[in-house]
């Protein structure tokens, strides 16, 4: 953490009763100025160590502009579901608090993300501040794949191909399933993600963003998610699982003629044989350059 976010986190302490009063000399006091500037422009108070230097760099720059993006697309901020108080960003390098199968969590205030690479982290901040912004506007009370949906949308968040694939043609798992919690890991954890990207998307093509405005402002005032989403996009849950179920080309496939449905199967079992020859071909290649260079081998 920088000297002067350590100092807001000093002043904020102070401030909300949970710390004693910070001895401040006078040459301080253009610090003091300072932060209140920064906490007017970007709420952020950043817990990140030294050896993450450029994550808290990254932040500094990039985080008070998504920040006002997101509370543009939204019409909220965090802070009003807690008042006056700055969001924690804590990045570490392991933390029992992040699922097993995550990369970060937001609880309560805080976001708290695995460093990871740096590649990935400035996605990973988008979609956890996102889970901030969307808990705010929706009080709350939106289910789980709303949610996560809902965020991988907001930022960019990049999509896992196959997994889409799988869970377009199974039409699984089923939204009802997702609507408190996801699975625990694995394939079932990248299905759910993908499907709830996928009708998160359907709703927002069909609805558009005024009915994500509109199933948040309603869970925010106290309406059960269903009769929220039903008000704002004039489909249940239930309904948007058929909607978004399985295309059509599928059912079609699988009734329709069983001789190319075994056409197509074995078509994808040749192309499977042809590419395992061509990887077997290359090694055994390698195998061979490699004896020719090796001065142990006998030649005859």
């Amino acid at each position: 953490m920088s000297g002067v976010s350590r100092l807001c986190a000093s002043i904020w302490e102070y401030l909300s009763g949970r710390g004693n009063i910070p001895a401040f000399p006078p040459f301080r006091l253009p610090a003091l100025a300072h932060c209140a500037l920064l906490a007017a422009a970007a709420p952020f108070i950043f817990q990140v160590p030294p050896e993450f230097s450029d994550r808290l760099a990254w932040l500094e720059r990039h985080a008070p502009p998504i920040y006002e993006h997101y509370a543009g697309m939204l019409g909220t901020h965090p802070g009003a579901a807690f008042p006056d108080a700055p969001l924690v960003v804590e990045v570490v390098r392991s933390d029992p608090r992040i699922f097993p199968w995550a990369d970060g969590i937001y609880s309560s205030g805080r976001l708290v993300l695995r460093a990871g690479a740096m590649e990935e982290f400035p996605e990973l901040f988008r979609h956890e501040l996102a889970h901030a912004f969307i808990e705010a506007a929706g009080g709350g009370r939106v289910a789980v794949w709303f949610n996560e949906g809902l965020a991988m949308r907001l930022s960019g968040g990049a999509t896992d191909p196959a997994a889409a694939f799988w869970a377009s043609v199974r039409g699984r798992p089923r939204l009802q399933d997702l609507a408190a919690s996801f699975p625990d890991g694995g394939l079932a954890v990248r299905l759910a993600y993908a499907r709830s990207h996928a009708v998160v998307g359907r709703i927002a093509d069909e609805a558009g963003w005024e009915g994500i405005l509109a199933v948040l402002h309603g869970t925010r005032r106290g309406l059960p998610f269903d009769q929220a989403l039903l008000y704002g996009t004039g489909r249940t849950t239930a309904g948007w699982d058929r909607a978004a179920g399985r295309p059509e080309w599928v059912g079609a496939l699988l009734s329709g003629s069983g001789a190319f449905l075994w056409f197509l199967i074995a078509a994808v079992v040749v192309v499977a044989y042809i590419r395992l020859r061509r990887r077997r071909r290359a090694v055994i290649a390698g195998w061979e350059e490699d004896e020719h260079d090796d001065p142990d081998v006998p030649r005859v």
